[in-house]
């Protein structure tokens, strides 16, 4: 904890002596990194932000040279940092790896990677269903859909916008849930729907009025766009997601095996 009259050198907050004599018990470069580690996912530091130079995170956090060296490393190693050359550290803009062949929710890969990502509803309603989503869930003439679009905030930036269209036996289940994490983790972890596999499709595009609103885009901006079928334990289908990513936060990755036909 700070005390309350410290006084602090601008984008580095420098803790009290006895906050440092508490943190003995530990490397005290990892105490910095955590320090700083804190304050870039909790939103304090944006992306793109100027750190402090090497020469006041020493002064700030009173410790040597290369204590803070050591901190900034393992924080540009764990992709939190950049460094310009002769222009000094950035927070990094958070980006997430996700591999296509698991049935994760965005969510539960950017928990596993960066932390918690903060998820927003922004609309959840009864729609008549796109010809796409109609043929790819089977529906009928005249039957509705289940339709909820959400967005994702990492480090208190929007990333992502998805849009979930369900069959309305599995959405109106929905309505009754908070949906403060991602729709394919409701499925999965709060209604227990098995998810046997999914068809995926991913293109790069211009994004949707709200996506980009959402995003905070020019809506001839570049996305990238994730958009997944999925099937339960029986083969049919019953969730047809589409994500749409800002392009300079999402990689995707497909491992493939020889031996599969």
């Amino acid at each position: 904890m700070l005390d309350s009259d410290q006084q602090q050198v601008p984008s580095a907050p420098g803790p009290s002596r006895n906050a440092i004599r508490a943190a003995r018990g530990k490397p005290l470069y990892g105490w910095v990194r955590d320090s700083l580690r804190r304050d870039i996912l909790q939103g304090v530091r944006a992306p793109h932000e100027r750190l402090a130079t090497e020469k006041e995170l020493i002064e700030a956090f009173e410790v040597s040279r290369i204590t803070v060296r050591r901190a900034l490393q393992e924080l540009r190693a764990e992709g939190l940092l950049v460094t310009a050359q002769g222009r000094g550290n950035f927070v990094a803009r958070p980006r997430v790896t996700q591999e296509l062949r698991s049935m994760e929710a965005f969510g539960e890969t950017v928990t596993s990677q960066i932390g918690q990502a903060d998820v927003r509803l922004l609309s959840l309603s009864e729609v008549e269903p796109p010809p796409l989503v109609a043929r790819e869930l089977r529906l009928k003439p005249g039957d509705r859909v289940t339709a909820i679009r959400q967005v994702q905030h990492l480090r208190s930036q929007p990333v992502m916008v998805s849009e979930s269209f369900l069959p309305l036996a599995i959405g109106r289940r929905i309505f009754s849930r908070d949906l403060d994490i991602d729709t394919l983790a409701v499925l999965k972890n709060r209604l227990r729907i098995g998810v046997r596999g999914a068809r995926i499709e991913i293109e790069a595009c211009h994004p949707e009025p709200v996506a980009a609103a959402a995003l905070k885009l020019p809506e001839r901006a570049s996305i990238l766009k994730l958009t997944r079928v999925f099937m339960d334990r029986s083969g049919r289908p019953f969730d047809v997601e589409s994500l749409s990513f800002r392009e300079d936060t999402f990689n995707c990755k497909f491992c493939t095996d020889p031996n599969e036909e």
